[in-house]
C-alpha cells in the first residue's frame, strides 16, 4: 500500500550539521522525518527562491518535458537500515505515428531528496510504501479524528511563511556552490 505524504517541514542547521525533511500523511495521520544533507535541504528548499539560471532539478524537468517524458509521482518505496530507496515514476507520450505500442511507465531509482524535491516543484503526488512506515526509525502515528498527521479535518490553515522563517533556508541556498549540486 501506498500512501500519499506531503512536506510537513524542512529542519535546518547553520552550522552544517545534518537537516531532516518531515514529511507528513495526507489522508492518513503519521509523520515521518528523513535526515537530508544541508546540500538537498537547500533544494527542496529552493521552489521558494528565484534563481537567475536554472538549478539541476529545473534543468532535469526541462530536458525530460524537452523529451516528450512526464514525472507521473515520486515513491519512496524502501528503507535499508537507515537509508531510504525511492523511484520516480515516469510517462513517455506516445506518437502513434512512431510508438504506437509506447511502453508503460519507466521507474527511475533516485534519492528520497530529489524525489521530494521534483514533487514539490512540479506539485506531484507523494508516496511513501507502507513498509517504509512500518520499518523506518522515528515514524510517529497520531489517533484518527485527533487531526495530527491529516489534512483538514478542522485544524486551521497552516499561515504564510515570513521572512525570518525562510531565513535559515535563504542563508543554506545563499552559501551553496551550485557548481558542486
Amino acid at each position: 500500500m501506498l500512501v500519499q505524504m506531503t512536506v510537513e517541514t524542512l529542519a535546518v542547521t547553520t552550522d552544517g550539521g545534518p537537516c531532516a525533511v518531515v514529511l507528513r500523511g495526507v489522508r492518513l495521520p503519521v509523520i515521518l522525518p528523513i535526515a537530508v544533507s544541508p546540500q538537498q535541504a537547500a533544494a527542496i528548499a529552493a521552489v521558494n527562491f528565484t534563481f537567475p539560471r536554472p538549478l539541476t532539478h529545473d534543468l532535469f524537468t526541462v530536458m525530460l518535458h524537452e523529451l516528450g517524458g512526464k514525472i507521473e509521482r515520486a515513491v519512496i518505496h524502501d528503507v535499508q537500515d537507515s537509508t531510504f530507496l525511492a523511484r520516480l515514476e515516469v510517462s513517455r507520450a506516445a506518437d502513434p505515428a512512431t510508438t504506437p505500442d509506447a511502453p508503460g511507465p519507466h521507474q527511475l531509482d533516485c534519492r528520497p531528496s530529489d524525489a521530494i524535491a521534483l514533487a514539490v516543484r512540479l506539485n506531484l503526488p507523494l508516496l511513501v510504501s507502507s513498509t517504509v512506515l512500518s520499518r523506518a526509525e522515528g515514524v510517529r502515528w497520531g489517533h484518527a479524528g485527533s487531526g495530527e498527521g491529516q489534512e483538514g479535518g478542522g485544524a486551521s490553515q497552516e499561515p504564510p511563511v515570513s521572512d525570518e522563517q525562510l531565513a535559515p533556508f535563504r542563508s543554506v541556498v545563499e552559501k551553496l556552490n551550485l557548481e558542486e549540486l
